[in-house]
C-alpha cells in the first residue's frame, strides 16, 4: 500500500496534457493514489485508445462526471475511495458505451439512483461488474439497480 509521502500532484496543465497526446496507443492507465484536480479528465481525452482507467484515491471531493462523455472507449473505470458525495450520477456515464466494469467503492454516495425512460436502454448496456460497496446507499438502491439494462 502506498503512503502519503509517495503521492504526487498533477494539475492538468496545458503542457502535461500535451505530453499525454504522444501516448496514442496506451490502453491502460493507473493514476491511483495521486492528487488531481478535475482537469485531469480533459487531459485524458488525448488518449484515444484508453480502455482501462484507475483514478482511485486521486480526485478529492468534486469531480466533473460529465467529462466522461469525451472518453467513450473506456471499458473499465476504477474510482474507489474518492470523496464524492450526494447521489450517484449514473446518467453521466451514458457516453461510456463500452463500459464493462465500474468500481465506486467507498466514494461517499448516498440515497439511490434512477434512470428514466429511453435513457435506460442505452446507459451501461455492456456493464458486467458494478461495485457500490461501502457507500451510504439506502435499501432502495436494489430497486434502482432494476433501472439498468
Amino acid at each position: 500500500m502506498k503512503n502519503k509521502a509517495s503521492r504526487t500532484l498533477l494539475l492538468g496543465s496545458k503542457d502535461s496534457c500535451k505530453s499525454l497526446s504522444r501516448l496514442k496507443r496506451l490502453e491502460s492507465l493507473d493514476l491511483s493514489f495521486n492528487e488531481f484536480n478535475k482537469s485531469i479528465v480533459l487531459c485524458l481525452t488525448a488518449l484515444p485508445s484508453l480502455k482501462i482507467l484507475d483514478l482511485s484515491r486521486s480526485l478529492g471531493t468534486s469531480f466533473p462526471f460529465q467529462e466522461f462523455h469525451d472518453l467513450p472507449y473506456l471499458e473499465v473505470v476504477l474510482l474507489t475511495e474518492n470523496g464524492f458525495s450526494g447521489t450517484l450520477p449514473v446518467e453521466e456515464f451514458a457516453a461510456l458505451e463500452n463500459l464493462e466494469m465500474l468500481d465506486l467503492t467507498s466514494c461517499g454516495f448516498n440515497g439511490t439512483f434512477r434512470i428514466q425512460g429511453s435513457e435506460r436502454v442505452s446507459i451501461l448496456r455492456k456493464l458486467k461488474t458494478l461495485n457500490l460497496g461501502s457507500n451510504g446507499f439506502n435499501e432502495r438502491v436494489i430497486t434502482s439497480l432494476n433501472t439498468l439494462p
